[in-house]
């Protein structure tokens, strides 16, 4: 019962909160404003992480209170520490550099001193166990690769929040099924935040999650990302498709699309010669629009497409796993340029 009013509480709260954000941003002039690399035409407030970091946080203190640790303080700091510099980007713009700065101490002061790590592999590829300093190095990329994989996403309306409430909401189940309640606690409520932002933010927008708003939700799901494939390794869930082996497979199918966007953008940046944090208007939710798509129809169409490969990672679970990672890792690549030929034949059709 507690975790469904966990997930209402965070819900009621970034809810109420949304409204009074639109009015704010419109008498400060807190704006997202149209150009050349936006794909909306009209400003828009930019404060809606403000609403999913208070309902999560504050839902989430309340109803784990029985299972906090001490050492979950540590990822409270880091989670203020990019809720600041998010907060502050999306007031005055910081230069790439000091954000990636700030996200490296948020993410080390989790790995170093909440001691959430990844101490192995799981198997993938033959690698079992990381030793001496290769968790922690491991474990800061990972939550770097996450953070601004989930930052890039956000560029189409609903998008974001939309991959968001469905990680968290599998996220949550599965660490229910592992007897993880803090951790559930933490999923549903950043789910239940995202659900109320999305009844602002689906198209037409009337609000943007912002920097805030990823920086915070990016990070949440790279913790939980690690938790989850951790927690596999001493513990038994009650889903038989969720074991030590499967962990990685399922955390990458639930992550599949950012993670994806992020692998090809940044590859086609650097063989370009140019900075993989260097801005463009390739991204996958780009090239949908390019090739004719609304916001709405290139939203619905990548959520449905996140779902089809968590449904692959469980019907495909019997097979070997370092296949499976990599089979869902090329799939995704080869169906993020599909848009690509839609373009194409757009083209070819225009110029007979």
């Amino acid at each position: 019962m507690q975790i469904f009013l966990s997930i209402f509480t965070a819900f009621i709260i970034s809810l109420m909160m949304i409204p009074a954000l639109i009015k704010i941003a419109g008498e400060r002039n807190i704006f997202d404003e149209p150009g050349l690399r936006k794909l909306h035409t009209s400003k828009t407030p930019l404060l809606g992480g403000v609403a999913i970091f208070s309902g999560t946080i504050i839902s989430f203190l309340f109803f784990s209170a029985n299972y906090f640790e001490s050492s979950q303080l540590y990822v409270l700091t880091s989670l203020i520490i990019l809720f600041i510099a998010g907060f502050i980007d999306d007031l005055h713009p910081l230069r790439p550099g000091v954000k990636l700065f700030l996200q490296v101490i948020a993410a080390k002061i989790t790995v170093l001193f909440a001691g959430i790590d990844c101490s192995g592999l799981h198997g993938l590829f033959g690698i079992h166990t990381l030793t001496g300093i290769y968790p922690s190095i491991v474990s800061i990329l990972l939550i770097l690769v996450i953070v601004n994989a989930f930052n890039f996403i956000d560029g189409i309306d609903g998008l974001a929040g939309s991959i968001g409430v469905v990680s968290t909401a599998c996220f949550g189940f599965l660490f229910l099924s592992l007897n993880d309640n803090l951790s559930a606690f933490l999923s549903l409520a950043l789910c239940g935040s995202l659900l109320a932002f999305l009844i602002y933010n689906f198209s037409p927008a009337k609000i943007f999650m912002g920097d805030t708003g990823t920086l915070v939700t990016g990070f949440i799901l790279s913790l939980l990302t690690i938790q989850l494939t951790e927690e596999t390794r001493t513990t038994a869930s009650t889903f038989q498709w969720l074991n030590y082996q499967s962990a990685p497979v399922i955390a990458l199918a639930l992550l599949i699309i950012p993670l994806i966007d992020f692998i090809r953008i940044t590859s086609i940046r650097m063989l370009k010669g140019q900075s993989p944090i260097h801005a463009d208007n390739n991204h996958i939710h780009h090239v949908l629009l390019d090739s004719g798509m609304n916001h709405r129809r290139a939203t619905l169409l990548l959520i449905f497409v996140n779902l089809l490969f968590i449904s692959s990672a469980f019907l495909l679970r019997s097979i070997d796993q370092s296949i499976l990672f990599f089979g869902l890792i090329v799939s995704g690549i080869l169906l993020s340029q599909l848009p690509y030929l839609l373009i194409r034949k757009k083209l070819k059709k225009t110029v007979v």
